[in-house]
């Protein structure tokens, strides 16, 4: 039946994008809504197909404190006696950012933000039509021109060449090439646009994007500069899946428990397998997979 989820996050009127998984079962997608695109709009990040409209189910309205659900679409998101995680994205100058434009399939198009800052990540998504996920991420080849990469959400693929026309991103606008992943000739797009607070943000940290080396070794310390609730890893080395943590379901010393956005499978992990947050950073503790970094890997 219907449901109001209350979070204290004013997504009607500052706006914003929700991101949902059922995480029992498998089978059930991640699905993303955004105030740009309005309520009732989905499109998952586990395959490359266009946006879609369950009337009267999902997500059903944006409100002041949260959302409000309808019956989820296909059981996903409001299935009766399923555990199921949200996150929850506010716009905000040198946090997030979310718009939707058009393609003209012309490389060098330039797409104006409103981030407050250069984006340190970028995920573009055709909503028109069947087409990958395309991300942008400074820390893509080590973090030397990273605008020469891309990385695909829906898939495992490593970092390849592709996308942003060779062009850095500004804190005004980003650049996209003539595909139809990012600019397809009529086509329409949401943006997603995430922020890398700097160390002169020292009392105002909120996110982080970057990269780090593998060591092969467990106990490897990445230092943020203050404790993450939410991290989200790739692999850009090598073809591996997209691993999600967070502390809502428990990534502590005593075991955490995996999403992957790039697939439908219910979450899962051990106590072997985790992230550790601390008060700097994170640790990764089975570093030496491949999900997070065999020696000399890019992450």
């Amino acid at each position: 039946s219907t449901q109001t989820i209350t979070n204290g996050i004013d997504l009607a009127g500052e706006g914003g994008m929700v991101w949902i998984k059922e995480r029992t079962r498998s089978g059930t997608t991640h699905d993303i809504y955004d105030t740009e695109r309005g309520a009732g709009n989905w499109i998952t990040t586990t395959t490359g197909a266009a946006s879609a409209q369950p009337s009267g189910k999902g997500l059903t309205a944006f409100t002041s404190s949260g959302f409000s659900l309808g019956q989820g679409h296909n059981g996903t998101e409001n299935s009766s006696g399923q555990d199921i995680a949200s996150f929850t994205f506010r716009k905000k100058s040198g946090f997030f950012d979310c718009l939707t434009y058009s393609g003209n399939y012309t490389a060098g198009r330039t797409v104006s933000h409103s981030l407050g800052s250069v984006p340190a990540m970028i995920i573009v998504k055709c909503t028109s039509g069947a087409e990958d996920w395309a991300v942008y991420h400074q820390g893509s080849n080590g973090g030397t021109n990273p605008e020469n990469y891309k990385l695909i959400l829906n898939n495992t693929s490593a970092a390849a060449s592709g996308y942003w026309n060779s062009t850095a991103p500004t804190d005004s606008s980003f650049t996209v090439g003539a595909q139809g992943e990012v600019n397809g000739s009529g086509a329409t797009y949401i943006a997603y646009l995430f922020a890398d607070n700097s160390s002169e943000d020292a009392d105002d940290q909120m996110i982080k994007c970057g990269s780090f080396t593998g060591t092969g070794s467990a106990g490897l310390e990445v230092n943020l500069g203050w404790e993450p609730q939410w991290v989200l890893i790739k692999n850009a080395s090598r073809a591996t899946e997209w691993m999600m943590q967070d502390t809502m379901r428990g990534m502590s010393h005593n075991g955490w428990k995996y999403l992957i956005p790039n697939d439908n499978s219910a979450e899962s992990g051990s106590a072997s397998n985790k992230v550790v947050p601390t008060a700097t950073g994170f640790t990764v503790n089975n570093n030496g997979s491949s999900a997070f970094g065999q020696s000399g890997d890019t992450l």
